[in-house]
């Protein structure tokens, strides 16, 4: 070993630093076998012929390129040996890969930071061939080609964009998304009327189409000047820059139309089933990879296939086939451990997904183990703050509930809409630790239980404790892939060609397909009507009608479905269902939400417990559900009172009582108005009868919206008054900036009595979870007018209230108290 690197920071001087290595190698340089230590006075035109490799040490990841190569070069030159063999090969050995590729990229003139256009990729290829990079990761090496390459430059970025769930801009074709020429804006306008429609598109802006994006030779003109000092850029040049500057929003409202896609691929890249499971997601096999139900099922509503596939060139393609592969990667990582350590493992990686939209809520694993602890218990992964993952996991025991679900060694437990397998996760790990303790106790272990032994106790709890009905063929894929990852054990999870429809109008033959658990499930060990210990889940909240383009999250005509799940539920009869749904059911509030429904879960007395949360967003946090969500546990043969917990900021509230012990018709959510509640009955006795619900008109109250004025295309007005179309037409707040428009009174169809009368309008629906509003402002309606489906009238008889303007504002004034 020849240290010319000298003592601390003091190096040899050049010429003894030769002289000593020289001396060093002798005459045979093959028997003295040398390694010199430099810090740099040997790696500038200096030639030891003899060297072979150089081992770049971790230093400074900020090594300029020309430096690091003339470094590395001097291994490079021609040398013999003795015995009159020739180097053939010589070697680089950086412990610093990152450095090495940024420099790397830099020498071959490729830019990480930006797409990599097509010249790029010859140069890195060019310069692949010319000196081959080898990387070694664990016990494999491996050679790396343009594609590799381009990864591991990249790849800080490729974390980062799997852990924001593609809902970040490095996943686009950024150079593309700049040069935007007109017909490429009207493109983008066109989509965003599709993919604003299901509000998944948090900060999307317009495209202007007046601002159409840079030539090629306007952007090599741009990049010319970009790297110019700023003392030296002309006035013409540095407005090109501003204007550059104003194009670039385009490309910024481009991607936040785009995101309403994006974050849609992360859960189908991590459910998909390849051939050659070694291969990858592209952008050109990704659409072949889903079937047309998952599809329509999982994108946007209005985004087909053949959509995706012409915005496909605006993003990255090697971005892309690394965070699907990534997301890959993540779960065969987590497949080698025990249960415990992969069910986190598969937790975290959900933790990068995002929400798209109220009709596709992904429950957060935290909400899970916060819904399923506190209803039936088991194993729950986080602190009792449920903020804090935990060490390992506490126990909740909720007694004989908690026994029935987990501790029967017999047990079935079915979700009924599974799109994560999340819940079926958890109540597959319950149940898993009820097997590995009655396993230790049996063989009277002190230590660890093997690993193999382990996921044989995993597997016999996936194949005969966990059932799951899916929506779509995707969605079985993706619920296997939590649960079994990328091994191959049986998962009992089936898809319904139309679930919902099977539901709805079919249930006798959903409940005995899946009761047979011989044929449906095809597994001899269990009885052909079998029954479940408990159904769980988080099921569809609601449909879409009307328009086709509308999704069910904001489609003002989407009516309810979570009534119908439970229903089914209760038809299978378990011993306990379990479910996370809107909290609008308790007020009898929305479209598909029957009053005779209602009275029959609040009256039959079969919930145990309810936790109620009147703002949406401490349950799922990118999601605003009006009304807020709740959580319960329903048991078909109780009958008693419900354990009520009332969840606001500032805490909870816990009640017990029968739900309608008040005689109210509707679950009183907040504890605390009950009491104002008696003091109310306590002075009107007969309130029920005479309450402020009977000056409100029905929904349509002028007409249907099938009926010809009042269609979603708001066809059948005018927006200014002419002598025939003369009665003011309250839409939309939307419409014209001002919410009317004026129509004829023969386009009417109904309920004409109520035009000349003063009156309130009021939405239909309103508010937010978040600001813990149900009802929308009301407005005064004055007489001459009407109004659409999206408000309710109130005062709308003349026999029974014929207000005068006074008492409309009085009426609109009470309306907005606190204790109406």
């Amino acid at each position: 070993i020849v240290n010319v690197a000298g003592s601390g920071d003091l190096e040899e001087e050049n010429d003894d630093a030769l002289n000593m290595v020289e001396k060093a190698m002798g005459d045979n340089p093959e028997e003295t076998r040398t390694i010199t230590l430099s810090c740099g006075k040997l790696t500038t035109g200096v030639t030891v012929k003899p060297w072979t490799a150089v081992m770049m040490l971790a230093g400074s990841h900020n090594t300029d390129a020309k430096a690091y190569m003339q470094t590395i070069f001097r291994v490079q030159s021609p040398y013999t040996t003795v015995d009159g063999r020739r180097k053939e090969n010589c070697y680089v050995f950086d412990f610093a890969p990152d450095r090495t590729l940024k420099v790397l990229a830099d020498t071959a003139k490729v830019q990480t930071k930006k797409t990599t256009n097509e010249s790029d990729r010859v140069k890195l290829g060019e310069f692949l061939n010319f000196c081959p990079v080898i990387g070694y990761n664990g016990t494999k090496m491996a050679a790396f080609n343009v594609e590799s390459m381009l990864e591991q430059l990249k790849r800080a970025y490729i974390s980062r964009v799997t852990r924001n769930g593609c809902d970040d801009p490095r996943l686009y074709n950024q150079e593309m998304l700049r040069k935007l020429d007109a017909e490429a804006l009207a493109k983008f306008k066109d989509l965003h009327a599709i993919i604003g429609a299901t509000k998944a598109n948090h900060t999307s802006t317009d495209v202007d189409m007046a601002k159409t994006g840079l030539t090629n030779e306007q952007y090599q003109e741009l990049e010319r000047i970009q790297k110019k000092p700023k003392k030296e850029r002309t006035p013409e040049e540095l407005a090109a820059l501003e204007e550059a500057k104003r194009k670039k929003s385009n490309a910024d409202a481009a991607i936040s139309i785009l995101r309403g896609i994006s974050i849609r691929l992360p859960l189908l890249m991590y459910g998909a089933k390849l051939d050659n499971e070694g291969a990858d997601i592209t952008l050109e096999n990704f659409a072949s990879l889903i079937d047309e139900q998952s599809w329509a099922e999982f994108m946007p509503r209005g985004v087909t296939k053949e959509l995706f596939m012409e915005f496909a060139p605006y993003y990255d393609p090697d971005m892309f086939r690394a965070v699907g592969r990534n997301y890959r990667d993540l779960v065969r990582e987590a497949d080698k451990y025990a249960p415990l350590e992969r069910t986190r493992e598969i937790a975290r990686i959900f933790s990068y997904f995002r929400n798209p939209d109220k009709e596709t809520v992904l429950t957060p694993w935290r909400v899970v183990n916060m819904h399923i602890g506190d209803c039936i218990g088991g194993q729950v992964f986080f602190e009792e703050d449920m903020q804090t993952e935990g060490v390992k996991p506490r126990f909740v025991d909720h007694g004989e509930v908690t026994a029935k679900v987990f501790k029967d060694p017999n047990t079935r437990i079915l979700e009924i809409n599974s799109k994560t397998g999340l819940y079926p996760l958890y109540m597959a790990y319950s149940v898993y630790a009820e097997k590995l303790q009655a396993y230790r106790e049996s063989h009277m272990l002190v230590t660890e239980v093997p690993k193999d032994t382990q996921n044989q106790i995993w597997d016999d709890v996936l194949q005969n404790h966990i059932f799951v009905i899916c929506k779509t063929k995707m969605a079985v894929r993706i619920t296997q892939r939590t649960l079994r990852g990328f091994r191959n054990t049986k998962v009992n999870a089936h898809h319904f060609e139309d679930l919902i429809n099977k539901i709805t109008n079919q249930p006798e033959l959903f409940v005995s397909k899946v009761s047979r658990g011989k044929i449906y499930w095809n597994n001899n060990a269990l009885e052909e009507n079998m029954k479940f210990n408990a159904i769980v889940g988080n099921p569809p909240y609601q449909v879409a009608q009307g328009s086709e383009n509308c999704s069910a999250s904001n489609n003002a005509l989407a009516s309810a479905i979570y009534p119908s799940f439970i229903q089914i539920a209760i038809k299978l009869k378990p011993s306990f269902i379990s479910m996370i749904t809107p909290s609008r059911w308790m007020t009898k509030t929305g479209r598909g939400i029957s009053d005779e429904w209602v009275d029959g879960m609040i009256n039959g007395n079969h919930f145990m417990v309810i936790h109620d949360y009147p703002i949406s967003t401490d349950c799922f946090p990118t999601v605003d559900i009006k009304g807020g969500v709740n959580y319960f546990l329903l048991d078909p043969e109780y009958n008693g009172k419900c354990k009520i917990t009332f969840h606001l900021p500032d805490g909870a509230t816990t009640n017990e009582d029968y739900l309608n012990s008040l005689g109210a018709g509707i679950v009183i959510r907040n504890p605390k108005a009950t009491s104002i509640l008696h003091k109310v009955l306590a002075v009107n006795p007969d309130l029920y009868n005479s309450n402020f619900a009977s000056l409100v008109g029905f929904a349509d109250h002028f007409g249907k919206h099938t009926e010809g004025i009042l269609t979603t295309s708001w066809t059948g007005y005018v927006t200014k008054k002419d002598e025939e179309h003369n009665i003011k037409y309250y839409l939309n707040k939307k419409l014209e900036s001002c919410g009317y428009a004026w129509i004829k009174l023969s386009d009417i169809p109904r309920n004409r009595q109520s035009i000349p009368l003063n009156k309130i309008f009021i939405p239909a629906a309103g508010g937010s979870g978040s600001d813990q509003v149900i009802l929308g402002r009301p407005f005064y309606g004055e007489p001459g007018s009407i109004c659409s489906q999206t408000y309710l009238i109130i005062g709308f008889d003349p026999k029974k209230h014929n207000f005068t303007k006074e008492e409309c504002d009085n009426i609109i004034s009470y309306i907005q108290t606190r204790f109406f």
